[in-house]
Formats: C-alpha cells, sequence, structure tokens
C-alpha cells in the first residue's frame, strides 16, 4: 500500500484504504478494520485537502488529486545547450 497526501478534496466509494486511528475513528461507521491501518470502504467517504492516506491502486481520475508520498521524486537531467564556437574568417 503507497502513502499518498490529498491535494484536494477526494471521494472514495469502495475498497481497501489506509488510516490512522483519528481517520478511521471518524468515519467508523463507513469503514471496517481488516488489518492494523487497513480499513475496507462500506459507505463512500471523502478526505480533504491535506489528509495522509494509503491506497492500493488509486483510480486514473483520483490520481489528480493525490501526491505520492512512498515514490522516489524522479530526478531530471537538463542538458545544458551546447554553445557553438564561433568561426574564423
Amino acid at each position: 500500500m503507497q502513502e499518498y497526501i490529498t491535494t484536494n478534496i477526494v471521494d472514495i466509494y469502495c475498497g481497501r484504504v489506509g488510516l490512522d486511528e483519528s481517520q478511521a475513528a471518524r468515519r467508523a461507521n463507513s469503514v471496517r478494520q481488516i488489518d492494523p491501518g487497513v480499513y475496507e470502504i462500506l459507505t463512500p467517504v471523502q478526505f480533504k485537502a491535506g489528509e495522509k492516506i494509503g491506497l492500493d491502486r488509486p483510480d486514473k481520475a483520483m490520481v489528480i488529486n493525490l501526491e505520492n508520498l512512498t515514490q522516489k521524486p524522479v530526478k531530471r537531467s537538463v542538458k545544458k545547450p551546447v554553445k557553438k564556437a564561433a568561426k574564423k574568417q
């Protein structure tokens, strides 16, 4: 399960989600504990921006509102432009 932080409001309708104890307590009527820290969603739950949650496979539409905390940032090398040598005349 990968950790994400929500960057906007996110609605999750089914599946499994990783929550801490306080998040699970606030959603006690909507989730059922499967394993420690892992809950099954029984009725739709909503997360506000800034909440940390665990997900196995987020929907493609949901990914735009999530920031992956588990993946290492991708290093992108920027190539510097090569200066052309001045021609002698």
